[in-house]
Formats: C-alpha cells, structure tokens, sequence
C-alpha cells in the first residue's frame, strides 16, 4: 500500500461516516476492512491515525502485549467536526471552485 493508498482509504471512510449522519445508524458490518479492501492491520492503522488526529470518533484504542501497534474496538465510529471540515476542504467541487477563482482574473 502507497501512501496514496492511505489517503483514499480514509477520504473513503470519512465519506462513509459523514453519510452515516444523515441516516442516524451504525452498521457494524459495513464498516470493516473488508469493505474498504485493505488488511486488517492496515485498517486499524488507518483508524488509529484518523482518531488520533481528532478526524474520527467512537473507537477505543487498545494494546495487546507483543504487539508494538494498536489494536482498534469499534464501538459507534462518527466523524467529527475536523472530518467534516477535511472532507469540505478536499472535496473535488471546492478543488474546482478554487481553481476558476484563480483563473477568472486571467480571462479577458
């Protein structure tokens, strides 16, 4: 997996949560690494990392003894403001906006 990887796959389960909203429900075999077709550790490293940089919530970290990395409880996984704001700020629709703002000062 690339990094590039990375960031589809959480863009991805970013999407998914901020949807999730809307509908009001978790459902637990929805959100597995299956779903997003990646390996379980890298799952959970994905989770991880989105809950320690405050994009995601409702997950509990957990050590296992012998293992360096974290283990990942799912209790009821929802995005967060930040999320929310990642997803605005990165969506396509604003990468567009962005760019004819830029060009309209260029065109006659």
């Amino acid at each position: 997996m690339s990094k590039d990887d990375f960031f589809v796959v959480s863009y991805k389960i970013l999407q998914d949560l901020s949807n999730q909203m809307e509908i009001g429900e978790y459902e637990p075999g929805s959100f597995t690494h299956v779903t997003y077709g990646v390996s379980r550790s890298y799952w959970e490293r994905i989770l991880t990392l989105l809950f320690e940089n405050g994009y995601i919530d409702g997950i509990v970290l957990f050590q296992i003894l012998g293992r360096i990395d974290n283990s990942v409880k799912i209790i009821n996984p929802q995005i967060t403001i930040k999320g929310l704001e990642y997803l605005e700020e990165n969506s396509t629709l604003q990468k567009a906006k962005n760019f004819l703002k830029d060009l309209a000062p260029v065109i006659p």
